[in-house]
């Protein structure tokens, strides 16, 4: 294995038990949330969302670092071409697909948590929401966070595809196209800058997500807030499958260029 493998060859691994990190803190929640002597009124679904989004938004924080790594392994050691870059690629990203679907399964669990707990709330006393402020901002933290994750989804497997564009003769039309009359040392330096921006987005938006708990505390949620609350936990779910196909194609597409000719 040539160096520009072996310097990311231990990000597959990480990547892949970073994924498991929302299925493990989705279920820490449900048991707090419904073990706990607090009674939270909070609708569950909506703090659970941004932690089983933590299954995906490290996978772009580690996985743009180690892409950049890779390329200065290439460039100081003189060894590029499409096999050495796609290798580095299908390396630190092999597990995107998986921390995606987990995630989307994290979201169909919390559904079914929510539903389980609404039944049990009507079978005891609740207190009036009135008009409190904190719920409702609540819900549109969590649609944001949503929203969020899948906008820095879709830059990255842009700017993975970019890169497959330069370095895949066989895309040579398309390169054209896109690039036109840029020259490679331009294009190195956009790339490079749209990873910096993939790394410093992912690691801001993963400290906005694990914060969630601390939502807890909003109090009890108006009535629309808990109606509108599954809906937007299954818009989010869906959202989040044609990512999860996208960066399957992706990954098995760089695997063929990685492989043996």
């Amino acid at each position: 294995m040539n160096g520009a493998v072996d310097s990311v060859a231990g990000f597959g691994t990480v990547t892949l038990v970073v994924a498991f990190a929302g299925p493990a803190l989705t279920l820490i929640f449900i048991a707090v949330f419904w073990f706990g002597r607090r009674r939270f009124r909070l609708p569950a679904v909506l703090v659970g969302i941004p932690l089983a989004l933590t299954s995906i938004v490290p996978q772009v924080l580690i996985g743009a670092f180690g892409i950049l790594t890779a390329f200065q392994e290439i460039a100081s050691q003189k060894r590029a071409g499409v096999r050495a870059v796609s290798a580095s690629l299908a390396e630190v990203t092999g597990s995107f697909a998986t921390a995606i679907a987990l995630s989307i399964g994290c979201v169909a669990a919390l559904v079914v948590f929510q539903v389980i707990c609404s039944r049990r709330d009507e079978e005891t006393e609740s207190n009036e929401a009135g008009n409190k402020l904190g719920p409702r901002i609540v819900f549109f933290m969590t649609a944001a966070a949503g929203l969020a994750t899948m906008g820095l989804l879709w830059f990255f497997e842009r700017t993975l595809d970019l890169i497959m564009v330069v370095v895949d003769s066989t895309r040579k039309f398309e390169a054209e196209q896109r690039l036109g009359g840029v020259p490679i040392g331009e294009v190195a330096g956009v790339l490079s800058r749209r990873l910096l921006l993939c790394e410093l987005f992912s690691f801001a938006l993963l400290a906005f997500l694990v914060t969630a708990p601390f939502w807890l505390l909003a109090g009890e949620a108006p009535e629309w807030v808990r109606e509108r609350s599954l809906t937007l936990a299954i818009v989010i779910g869906l959202c989040l499958i044609p990512f999860g196909i996208a960066y399957h194609a992706e990954i098995v597409y760089v695997i063929s260029l990685a492989g043996p000719k």
